[in-house]
């Protein structure tokens, strides 16, 4: 999945300045929507290190499950749980895309080597 639209931002270190807003493209080719996000606190956390977790989840037909957890305290506390749903599309035809198997298997392997 590429993503082909990138504006550099200012907390990028060396990065140039942000884009304005009027000179963004009306359209660009991401290749997913979002189509639902969640997030529920569970630790409250201050200015401290903390460490995220992210693993993809259910795959269907043409949408996956991304799941996330933000960890303090050296990874022993749970602050915060969220999950994202994107459907894969294509702006061209604007049409929903299926997951092919090699998605499928990169998935796989990735979140292998992650254990």
């Amino acid at each position: 999945m590429d993503v082909g639209c990138r504006v550099s931002g200012a907390g990028d270190p060396g990065s140039r300045p942000p884009t304005p807003y009027s000179q963004l493209p009306t359209r660009c080719d991401v290749g997913f929507i979002v189509v639902r996000a969640e997030c529920d606190l569970r630790h409250q956390i201050s200015m401290e290190p903390i460490e995220i977790r992210a693993r993809i989840g259910d795959m269907r037909t043409t949408s996956f499950d991304t799941h996330y957890e933000i960890h303090t305290s050296g990874g022993r506390q749970i602050a915060a749980i969220g999950k994202v749903v994107v459907v894969l599309f294509n702006w061209k035809t604007q049409s929903k895309t299926g997951i092919t198997d090699e998605l499928r298997e990169k998935v796989r392997l990735f979140q292998k080597e992650a254990e």
